[in-house]
Parts: structure tokens; sequence; C-alpha cells
């Protein structure tokens, strides 16, 4: 089976990665729950305390401070396999944005 795109941009950055299958998830909840994290250390595409594309995409990225300092979960490009990272390694990589990305800003 082929590396999926974001454990291959992961390690091609030099961040150190661990591959969770976590199956079939419906919810945030039951992803944060599979992957053992928090519901606030999933991040999404959008939508969630960093945006802009997972590993592996060229896309500029935003991240909320409120995950600095923190281990996130990312989606890989491949369907069922996520990867926790240090959030401060991506924002590094990706020359990240840091702002508000709240409800209320």
């Amino acid at each position: 089976m082929t590396e999926a795109p974001g454990v291959v941009a992961a390690r091609s950055l030099g961040i150190c990665i661990r591959i969770i299958h976590p199956g079939r998830v419906t919810s945030v909840g039951e992803a944060a729950t599979a992957c053992g994290v928090g519901v606030e250390d999933v991040v999404k595409k959008a939508g969630r305390p960093a945006r802009g594309g997972p590993l592996g995409l060229d896309l500029p990225v935003l991240a909320d401070p409120r995950i600095v300092g923190r281990t996130i979960t990312l989606g890989t490009g491949q369907r069922g396999t996520v990867v926790p990272v240090p959030a401060d390694a991506v924002i590094s990589a990706y020359q990240a944005t840091i702002a508000d990305l709240s409800d209320d800003a």
C-alpha cells in the first residue's frame, strides 16, 4: 500500500509522527476518542482551530493561537489515516499565520 501523502510530507519536513488508523468515525468526538486526544486537538481542513489543509498540500495555513504548544491530529490525504503532530512543528514548517479563528472573531 502506498504511504499517505501527509505521511510522506511530514517525514520530508522532518516532523516526527506516528500513524493512527481510527476506523470509521462520524463526528469530531468519535475521531478524538479513536485517536486518544481531546476534541480541541482534532484539526480539520476548515472550521477548526487550524485552517489551510492537511499535511502535504501547498496552501496558506492559518493557525489559531489555541493550538500553539499542543499536539494536534491532522488528516494525511488517505481515508482512515491521521497523524498526531506537534502544532508548533506544522506552524513552523508551513510558515503559518497565527490568527484568532474562533467564531467570536
